[in-house]
C-alpha cells in the first residue's frame, strides 16, 4: 500500500492532492497548523480511513505517530510579515528547521521528499521568451523566498542521502497563493522589492490543477527522476 505525507495539508494544493490520492487508495497523512472546526472539507475528509490529519505546525510533531511513507509533499510554508531583516532572519530559520524535520522523517523511511516552488525565482529572465535561465535570479521576496527553502531542501537532502524533487511552476488556475500575496503586499508597501515587475512576467503562464495533478502522480509512481521540474506552457 502506498503512502504519502503532506504538510500544508489544509491549503488549497494540499487539499486538491489529498482527495485525488484517496481516490486511488492512498493513505494520506496529513500536517497543519489551523481551525479545523471551521474547515468544513477537513471535517468531511476526516470521515474517510484513508486519511490522518495531524493539526500540528511541523515542529510540534511526534513523526513516529506515522506509517513508512513513500513520497513527502511539503508545502508546508510560512510568509514573513515584514521585509525587515530581524523577521526574514527569524522565518528563514523556522523554514530551514521544518525542512530538515521533514527530510530527517523522509530518511527514517526512504521516502522522497517534494517541494512545489515557483517560477518567480527566476525573475526577470522570463521576459525573454527563451530564456536561458538554469541559474534564478530571484528579483522579489516571494521568488527569493521559496529560493531559500529549495536551497534548505537541497542542502539536508543531500546531507542524508535523501531523494528529492523540485517542482517549480506558475500560478494554478483558480488557486489563490496566500504566502506569494503576502509577499507581494510586502514588497509593494515598502517598496523593497519588484514583485508587480516579476508578476507581469508570467501573467500569461499558468499551470491546470490537472497538471499539477498529474506530475505529482509521476514522482509518487517514480516515473519523474529529475531534481528540478520546471512548468511553463499553460494546460
Amino acid at each position: 500500500m502506498t503512502n504519502v505525507l503532506i504538510t500544508g495539508g489544509a491549503g488549497e494544493v494540499g487539499l486538491t492532492l489529498t482527495k485525488e490520492f484517496i481516490k486511488e487508495g492512498i493513505d494520506v497523512y496529513g500536517i497543519d497548523d489551523i481551525n479545523r472546526e471551521e474547515h468544513e472539507e477537513l471535517a468531511y475528509l476526516g470521515r474517510n480511513a484513508l486519511y490522518h490529519f495531524t493539526n500540528k505546525s511541523i515542529t510540534c510533531v511526534d513523526f513516529t505517530q506515522f506509517e513508512p511513507v513513500d513520497v513527502i509533499f511539503h508545502l508546508g510554508q510560512r510568509s514573513p510579515s515584514t521585509n525587515k531583516y530581524s523577521d526574514l532572519r527569524t522565518t528563514f530559520k523556522n523554514q530551514k528547521k521544518n525542512t530538515e524535520l521533514i527530510v530527517n522523517f523522509a530518511s527514517t523511511c526512504g521516502a522522497t521528499v517534494v517541494l512545489v516552488s515557483t517560477l518567480d525565482v527566476y525573475g526577470e529572465q522570463l521576459a525573454d521568451p527563451n530564456p536561458n535561465i538554469e541559474i534564478p535570479l530571484p528579483r522579489s521576496l516571494y521568488g527569493s523566498y521559496m529560493l531559500s527553502e529549495e536551497t534548505f531542501l537541497v542542502s539536508s537532502a543531500t546531507a542524508n542521502d535523501v531523494k528529492y524533487c523540485i517542482l517549480r511552476i506558475p500560478p494554478i488556475d483558480g488557486f489563490n497563493n496566500l504566502i506569494e500575496k503576502r509577499c507581494q503586499g510586502i514588497d509593494e508597501i515598502e517598496k523593497a522589492g519588484v514583485s508587480s515587475q516579476c508578476r507581469e512576467l508570467i501573467n500569461g503562464q499558468s499551470i491546470s490543477k490537472k497538471k499539477l495533478v498529474d506530475y505529482c502522480f509521476s514522482i509518487l509512481n517514480g516515473g519523474i527522476e529529475e531534481k528540478v521540474i520546471t512548468l511553463f506552457n499553460k494546460y
